[in-house]
């Protein structure tokens, strides 16, 4: 994406009636990019010259509301340029961070790869695309918001370490290179170093890169592989894979604080974009800051007169900028209205892990009966307020309701080591059982559940889920149902179906234990 122009925005030029021009931050991004004033809130933003194509990718992120993507302000056309107007976030960023500890702790890594894929999925959903993923553009410590951000900022120029093989100087935006460059972000955070240019050749070579978890290798290898054929060219499968590890590993991650994890920020988050930074003090274009010197402020801190002082300065530059804007010749602007993103289509019948939310993504403010009634089989403490389980009723299949469950559970843990999300962490072959029971207890006259026909010889399984539901909801012994379904995990495995049931281990130690505390939330 080389758009660099030889002819720079002038110092004092207000764009938009808005944005106030303080000059140029940096010469040595692939892009020409400028700090700039927000006059309407006295914060800083950066401006970006780009290319036509690029302006329309990028421009659908204006006004997305996702945490974790920096908030696109504005799409102008000024004569010849085409601009990008973005919320400058300042902070710590993932390249600061990673040069002081080395990597990040696997958990903490695939939590902030989550954030950033979730963004970046939103943003493809929207028909745009960002093609600028970079560690430099990850603020993984912004103040005043859950982090990490992705930043709307150049890429250094020359480094193609987070760029798809295929991509060639002068390639605009899309949602391949964006696939791989967040693959290689968490390839970086998990091993400190970007992957090979040209991918890998097989999950071996993950493995030999440092990569230990046979899960993240499958899932790094999918958006990793060298060979096209072999390549997730979306986001999809490698959000889908991740959250799955991610709720299997939730309560794995070192309390000790420290650089590696400064105590994480809650998992999803509901910070609004809109929350910018509260920082009034604005660039001087003598002593231009990059992205990770944007100006950093304490709230604990009183005001002092030197801040008052500096917030007179403030207003008189604002007034100034005012009689600049009303005395300097008018330049032929053209402000582009940014289409609004058509309505998602209809959610597939088919499981998709998207279809939760795991990250990032605003709430819905009305909340169904189901959601009230799930929270009750739940232990206290779940979710902070009813979530949307509308599916539950509609859901037969156990398999893709227990997985499904298992998302709304760790998305109501913040990040945080909830009851549920401990059990949830050790439930295994009886996360089955669990969304029987939630199913059974809030839906009226649903479909049977239904699995595969059993294997010879083993009992059906769907009819030994629903007697142990059953037995749950109406407060009898669930313990002879529950040896039934135990008999019949071990019979089907052993006929070896235990990956068409998605359980490929036998079950282990603790994890009838871990349905039973559950339970306990219902029969105390």
């Amino acid at each position: 994406m080389s758009e660099t122009v030889s002819t720079g925005l002038e110092s004092g030029l207000v764009i938009n009636s808005r944005f106030r021009i303080e000059g140029r931050a940096s010469a040595d991004g692939e892009a020409a990019y400028y700090v700039a004033t927000d006059t309407d809130r006295g914060q800083p933003v950066l401006v970006l010259e780009v290319s036509a194509a690029t302006a329309k990718l990028l421009g659908k992120a204006k006004d997305l509301g996702h945490t974790h993507l920096a908030n696109v302000l504005a799409v102008v056309e000024l004569d010849d340029k085409h601009l990008i107007v973005a919320e400058a976030v300042g902070g710590e960023t993932l390249t600061q961070r990673l040069s002081k500890i080395g990597h990040k702790a696997p958990v903490d890594a695939v939590r902030s790869a989550l954030r950033v894929a979730d963004a970046l999925s939103t943003l493809h959903e929207a028909g745009g695309a960002h093609g600028s993923i970079h560690p430099a553009n990850v603020v993984v410590g912004p103040e005043g918001r859950d982090g990490p951000v992705l930043v709307v900022a150049p890429v250094p120029a020359g480094d193609v370490a987070f760029r798809q093989p295929e991509w060639d100087l002068g390639d605009g935006p899309s949602e391949p290179d964006d696939s791989w460059a967040a693959a290689a972000l968490l390839h970086l955070m998990l091993v400190g170093r970007a992957p090979p240019r040209v991918g890998y050749d097989s999950e071996r070579g993950l493995a030999d890169a440092g990569i230990t978890d046979a899960a993240l290798q499958v899932a790094l290898f999918h958006a990793l592989a060298r060979d096209l054929g072999a390549r997730s060219h979306d986001l999809r499968p490698l959000k889908r894979e991740l959250a799955r590890w991610f709720v299997e590993h939730a309560g794995d991650e070192p309390t000790v604080p420290g650089p590696h994890s400064t105590q994480p920020p809650p998992f999803p988050s509901t910070v609004k974009p809109s929350q910018l930074p509260r920082d009034s003090r604005e660039p001087r274009s003598s002593q231009l800051p990059r992205i990770s010197q944007l100006p950093r402020e304490d709230p604990k801190k009183k005001p002092s007169k030197i801040l008052m002082l500096a917030s007179f300065g403030a207003a008189v530059g604002l007034i100034g900028g005012w009689v600049f804007s009303r005395l300097h010749p008018r330049s032929n602007v053209h402000v582009v209205e940014v289409e609004t993103p058509a309505p998602a289509e209809a959610a597939k019948k088919a499981f998709d892990l998207l279809e939760v939310p795991v990250n990032g993504q605003s709430q819905t403010e009305s909340t169904d009966k189901a959601g009230s009634c799930v929270s009750g089989y739940l232990p206290k403490g779940t979710f902070e307020k009813p979530p949307d389980m509308s599916w539950v009723c509609d859901e037969s299949d156990p398999r893709t309701g227990a997985e499904k469950l298992r998302v709304a559970v760790i998305n109501g843990g913040k990040g945080n080591a909830t009851e549920a999300v401990k059990i949830f962490a050790r439930i295994g072959w009886y996360d089955m059982a669990a969304f029987a029971v939630v199913r059974a207890g809030c839906c009226e006259g649903p479909k049977p559940l239904s699995l595969p026909p059993p294997s010879a010889g083993c009992t059906a399984m769907d009819q030994a889920l629903a007697e142990i539901a059953s037995s749950v909801v109406a407060s009898r012994s669930y313990d002879e149902p529950l040896k039934t379904y135990t008999a019949a995990i071990h019979c089907e495995l052993n006929a070896g179906r235990g990956a068409l049931l998605r359980h490929t281990t036998r079950p282990v130690g603790g994890e009838d234990t871990a349905f039973g505390e559950l339970v306990h939330a219902v029969q105390p």
